[in-house]
């Protein structure tokens, strides 16, 4: 793993060589790295038992322009984000960041065919549609969309709080309840939904 304290992936770079998160966090310690560090780059080893000091193994990162607070790719490579201000853009596929005309945005998540799902600070929830931001009746503090099928959309309600609701294609704008509470979620390419309880 490459720890820096720049969020670019720039600055001082410290290696960190652990085969677990125990021994991670001991080197962090050691090295007085604890606390401080705010992006990092994993580097896979083809068998941890082969680490050793004089091994280097490094992934390629490619940086793109812009900053973002959320980001979601669908099924067919389209990247979308949400900026610190809270709009809302989607990569272009060259090397640039279409904006989307959508403000006010905190989270989201893109489904199959590459169409954004969007949560709004107030709550409410978006879908981008043909071109346009259709209004998807219902409230949420998250959303996430599987790549099976049509999409699972799942979404961590607000009314009632923290309810971990389907959204139901048959009916439009129906939610049904699946009886669990979390903070965060995010949805496997078969369905299945990951959920934070708390945090």
């Amino acid at each position: 793993m490459l720890l820096y304290k720049d969020v670019r992936w720039g600055g001082p770079v410290l290696e960190l060589k652990a085969k677990d998160y125990a021994g991670a966090l001991a080197n962090l310690e050691t090295l007085g790295w604890y606390g401080i560090v705010s992006s990092f780059k994993i580097l896979f080893a083809p068998d941890l038992s082969d680490l050793s000091d004089d091994i280097s193994f490094d992934t390629p990162w490619n940086g793109e322009s812009g900053a973002a607070i959320d980001v979601g790719v669908g099924a067919d490579g389209t990247a979308w984000v949400v900026s610190p201000g809270h709009k809302v853009y989607r990569y272009d596929g060259v090397a640039d960041w279409e904006y989307m005309n959508l403000d006010g945005a905190t989270r989201l998540d893109v489904d199959p065919f590459g169409d954004a799902w969007v949560v709004l600070a107030d709550g409410g929830i978006r879908k981008f549609d043909n071109g346009a931001w259709m209004v998807i009746p219902g409230s949420a503090m998250d959303i996430g969309v599987g790549a099976d099928g049509g999409g699972s959309v799942w979404i961590i309600g607000t009314h009632p709080m923290n309810r971990v609701m389907r959204y139901d294609p048959r009916v439009d704008g129906s939610w049904i309840d699946m009886n669990g509470h979390g903070s965060r979620l995010d949805v496997t390419a078969d369905g299945r939904v990951w959920i934070v309880k708390y945090g």
